[in-house]
């Protein structure tokens, strides 16, 4: 089982894939990020029926192009892997559809192995910030992943049943 420290990101409405995926990898470039172009792979989330596609492995490097349109070709889209200045570890973007057409938001996923060695929790706070301020979203939901010791899916779900949120990233710090 894969240890991460994850923040999820639900958008202010649905989103084309294609068209944020890409423009989220642009924006992602710009703080240092660098989406991983070989030796990784593409793993796809189940479809809302339950479909499952299997992973794809790239063991030459491939272009963005192709990766991105190989990760919006499947309707549960999935995770790609970057490699981000501020961590050891690679960190995982986890795209995601709530109704196989659409993308609804994302997760940002930082190994748990950085987290206890290289003194990242701070560094992943300070990435959330960053995207948060390009990223269109209705609510940041932060310590969604099993590294977490904050980890309270009752209450989320609660806050979730009451529908509204609190925006909590008001003041950047």
């Amino acid at each position: 089982m894969s240890w991460s420290n994850g923040t999820l990101f639900l958008l202010k409405e649905k989103q084309n894939p294609k068209d944020f995926v890409t423009e989220l990898i642009e924006r992602l470039k710009t703080i240092g990020w660098k989406l991983a172009l070989s030796e990784e792979s593409v793993c796809f989330n189940d479809s809302v029926s339950g479909e499952e596609k299997e992973s794809v492995y790239f063991e030459e490097e491939t272009s963005e192009e192709e990766i991105i349109d190989l990760l919006v070709s499947w309707k549960g889209l999935g995770m790609l892997v970057f490699f981000v200045p501020e961590f050891e570890f690679p960190v995982v973007v986890d795209f995601i559809s709530w109704d196989d057409v659409s993308l609804g938001g994302f997760t940002v996923e930082c190994n748990g192995k950085d987290n206890l060695f290289f003194s990242a929790p701070e560094k992943h706070k300070s990435i959330i910030y960053k995207i948060a301020e390009f990223a269109r979203f209705k609510l940041v939901v932060g310590d969604v992943e099993n590294y977490s010791v904050h980890y309270n899916l009752s209450a989320i779900l609660e806050k979730a049943k009451e529908n509204h949120f609190e925006i909590l990233l008001t003041n950047i710090n």
